[in-house]
C-alpha cells in the first residue's frame, strides 16, 4: 500500500492522512487510495465479532492543488467530504469546484 518514505498519521477522531511522496500521475494516487479503501473495507475481527468500517478518501496533490501544507490538508478534506456523499469505499480528487462545497463544515477539523 504505502512505500518506504510514505507516512500515515491520525489527525483526530476518525480522520487520518497519508503522505505519499513521488506521485507522478493521478493514477498513482488513485491506486494507493483504492488499495487503502480495499484493505480497510475488509471486516476486522474484534472480541465481540467482526466489525466493518466505512472508508472515504480525499486526494489533493502538491503543488497542483495547494502551495502549502495547510491548504493541501484543506483541499484533501474537501475532497474527502465529497467522497463521503458517494458510496462507501470511494475516493475523490480535489478540484476547484469543491472550493465552496455546500454543507462542508471545516470547524470539525
Amino acid at each position: 500500500m504505502l512505500k518506504p518514505g510514505d507516512h500515515i498519521a491520525r489527525l483526530g477522531g476518525d480522520a487520518f492522512v497519508a503522505l505519499v511522496e513521488h506521485v507522478r500521475h493521478e493514477s498513482d494516487a488513485a491506486h494507493v487510495a483504492a488499495r487503502l479503501a480495499d484493505a480497510l473495507g475488509n471486516p476486522f475481527e474484534l472480541s465481540h465479532g467482526p466489525s466493518v468500517v466505512g472508508v472515504s478518501v480525499g486526494i489533493a496533490l502538491y503543488p497542483r492543488d495547494a502551495s502549502n501544507e495547510n491548504a493541501l490538508l484543506h483541499a484533501a478534506d474537501l475532497a474527502m467530504y465529497s467522497a463521503k456523499s458517494g458510496r462507501g469505499g470511494c475516493y475523490r480528487f480535489y478540484g476547484p469546484e469543491l472550493a465552496n462545497l455546500r454543507g462542508y463544515d471545516d470547524s470539525k477539523r
